[in-house]
């Protein structure tokens, strides 16, 4: 798939020249093409409304899962911060950056990942852009920051930093970042998901990325070509008056031409109490190759970074003869497989089958009926596509190993012929050699 990327060399070229030429001149555009004009509101004609899938999905990663992050190794990357945000004081972990330059080279693995129950979370920082920041950073070589609360995972841009945990004492020489500043900051971002233990992508075609929390003076724009550029057809919302804010005159915008989002600011911005969600669908394409996701900054702020499926619930249960010693309950994407679990028979029974409560169809195309059998092999193989519940079986061990079925199984019937052919031969051979040594033992000479 083809990727709208910056041009490279461009990039790195400026970059150098941020350090010889007047600083406010370098990016006085950034290459993205995101201005924070134009477009129209956020909302049903340029968002699908769909409750019943947005209710349908669930994140894949929870927010509590921030605490198992790992970062790259790169120098870039600072330690020992914490952030204010709200009334919390979280952990940070952050690379500075300064007017109109990046500290983040081309070449540089700025990079994170979080690992949840079943998946990870990988985040690359592929470029920092920064646009008219104010001329103080330059001169007085103050610094802003791009960082990942060590939390939840999320981007937070453009916030100081302080030294302890109560957040009291900042850290010299670092700025926030203000709408009255008329600056901007964008980061570009690759973004893939990967089942946990797994390195190739995790691929699935009902996978939905969510750009969360639409307020703050924050844009999103996605690079990749084909489905995935932002329109009506790929993003969805519970419903239109959550994307916006109550009683504002400030609003969340659309620019369809630019397959942008971007959130209104003067002297304040936005801010939707309640959050103002969209999930992008996401081709498989995107998936294998990363999602290339540029969030902008106009004053501090965060974004989440997860991503939502449509699970089914595939419960396991035993009959009364045993009790499941596996799992008893898992989410499965749909599309995806279980994996299966285990029964512990009670004394003199044996596992025997699993069944399952609805009709299910295999990766192979085979379809079992309810209530029919299933070997463990088999529902490893059961493409999810509703909620199911498997129930073990077991017999008794003497069925198990003599199973009484009322007729002879074909291998009964061949041993059945070939004995019943075997025994009679053997019998007669016997009875013949015993005819002949005893005639021998009788035999008597003669003399001539």
């Amino acid at each position: 798939m083809k990727k709208t990327k910056i041009n490279q060399g461009l990039l790195a070229f400026l970059t150098l020249a941020a350090g010889v030429l007047s600083p406010a001149s370098v990016f006085a555009t950034n290459p993205y093409n995101i201005n924070y004009t134009g477009g129209a509101e956020l909302g049903a004609d340029n968002v699908t409304i769909n409750p019943t899938l947005i209710n349908s999905l669930t994140p894949l990663i929870k927010e509590s899962d921030g605490s198992n992050l790992k970062f790259s190794s790169s120098s870039k990357w600072e330690t020992g911060g914490y952030v204010q945000w709200d009334d919390r004081c979280d952990p940070i972990q952050y690379i500075k950056i300064w007017n109109n330059r990046t500290r983040s080279s081309i070449t540089d693995d700025i990079s994170y990942s979080i690992t949840g129950e079943k998946y990870v979370s990988n985040i690359k920082i592929k470029n920092i852009v920064t646009e008219d920041l104010p001329d103080v950073l330059a001169e007085n070589e103050d610094n802003m920051t791009v960082g990942v609360n060590k939390y939840n995972g999320w981007l937070f841009v453009g916030f100081e930093i302080f030294e302890d945990a109560q957040c009291t004492t900042k850290k010299e020489g670092i700025k926030n970042l203000k709408t009255d500043d008329g600056g901007k900051i964008f980061v570009e971002t690759e973004i893939s998901l990967s089942k946990k233990g797994e390195t190739t992508p995790f691929a699935s075609d009902e996978l939905y990325f969510g750009i969360t929390d639409i307020d703050q003076a924050q844009s999103y724009k996605i690079l990749n070509h084909g489905g995935d550029l932002l329109s009506k057809n790929n993003m969805f919302a519970v419903s239109a008056t959550s994307l916006q804010p109550i009683d504002d005159t400030l609003k969340n915008m659309f620019v369809e031409s630019g397959h942008y989002i971007y959130s209104q600011y003067n002297e304040t911005h936005v801010n939707n109490v309640d959050g103002s969600n969209v999930l992008v669908k996401i081709d498989t394409d995107s998936q294998a190759d990363g999602l290339e996701v540029v969030y902008g900054f106009v004053k501090q702020a965060g974004s989440g970074i997860n991503y939502y499926a449509k699970q089914y619930v595939v419960s396991y249960k035993s009959d009364e003869n045993g009790s499941v010693t596996g799992i008893k309950n898992e989410n499965v994407i749909s599309g995806l497989n279980p994996t299966g679990s285990t029964v512990t028979p009670n004394k003199n029974y044996a596992f025997e089958y699993w069944t399952a409560d609805v009709d299910v169809n295999l990766t192979d195309g085979t379809t079992i009926k309810a209530g029919e059998k299933l070997t463990p092999a088999q529902i490893k193989k059961v493409v999810v596509n509703q909620d199911i519940v498997f129930t073990g079986f077991n017999a008794t061990e003497s069925k198990i190993i003599a199973p009484d079925t009322g007729y002879f199984t074909g291998e009964q019937e061949n041993a059945s012929f070939i004995f019943g052919i075997i025994l009679p031969v053997s019998v007669t051979l016997t009875l013949a050699a015993i005819t002949i040594i005893n005639r021998k033992k009788h035999t008597v000479g003669f003399k001539k």
